[in-house]
C-alpha cells in the first residue's frame, strides 16, 4: 500500500461564537471533503474551534476515535492502495490492522493449485487483521485491493494494548470477525 494520498473525512466543528449570537442554541458545521495528511495534523491540533468528530469513513476507526482521539490521531497511519495491492498474505505475521475508507478488499482463500476462492468482502464497515486482538498471530488469508481506494492502519501492537482494558473495543473487533465469518459460510453454502 501507499502512503501519501488526499483523505476523505468528516469533520464536525462547534462555533460558539455562533451559540452565543442565538441566545444559547448549541449550533454546528460540517465540512466534507478531501484533505492532505498535513492538513489534518493542522485540524486536530487548532484550538480555535472544538472539533466535535472526525470521521475517517471507516465505521471502527470512527468508532475509535470518537472513544480514544488522541490515540488514533497519535497512531492511525493513511494508506492508498491499487487494484492487486495486498493487505495481508496467508501465512505472514498480523503486523498492522488495516482499516479501508473507500475502495474493495477481497479476502481469498489461496488453492494447492494457485487458483483462489474469494471468502469475503472487506469495504469501510470492516476491518483486516482485526483477529490479532484475541491471539490470532497471522493471517488466515489472503487479502488484496480489488478496487482502489484508500484507508488507515494500526500497528497491531498499539491495538492489542487498547483493547486489552476496553471490553467495548473487543466487541467491536470480534463483531467484525464474526462478520467475515458469516461471509465465508455464505460463500461455502
Amino acid at each position: 500500500a501507499r502512503g501519501g494520498a488526499r483523505l476523505h473525512l468528516l469533520i464536525v466543528y462547534d462555533l460558539p461564537q455562533l451559540r452565543l449570537a442565538r441566545n444559547g442554541t448549541r449550533h454546528l458545521y460540517a465540512w466534507h471533503g478531501f484533505v492532505s495528511q498535513r492538513t489534518l495534523a493542522e485540524i486536530s491540533t487548532r484550538n480555535q474551534f472544538p472539533v466535535l468528530a472526525l470521521h475517517y469513513h471507516n465505521h471502527i476507526l470512527s468508532f475509535l476515535h470518537r472513544r480514544f482521539p488522541e490515540f488514533v490521531a497519535q497512531r492511525a497511519q493513511q494508506l492508498s492502495f491499487v487494484h492487486g495491492d495486498i493487505i495481508g498474505e496467508a501465512g505472514q505475521p498480523i503486523e498492522r490492522v488495516f482499516f479501508p475508507s473507500s475502495g474493495m478488499i477481497s479476502v481469498v482463500v489461496d488453492l494447492r493449485d494457485g487458483g483462489r476462492v474469494e471468502s469475503a468482502m472487506v469495504g469501510r464497515k470492516n476491518a483486516i487483521g482485526g483477529s490479532v486482538v484475541f491471539g490470532g498471530r497471522a493471517h488466515l488469508n489472503t487479502s488484496f485491493a480489488q478496487l482502489p481506494g484508500s484507508g488507515w492502519s494500526l500497528k497491531a501492537a498499539d491495538l492489542i494494548e487498547l483493547a486489552g482494558g476496553e471490553r467495548d473495543v473487543r466487541n467491536v473487533l470480534f463483531d467484525n470477525e464474526q462478520y467475515l465469518l458469516a461471509q465465508a459460510q455464505q460463500t461455502a453454502a
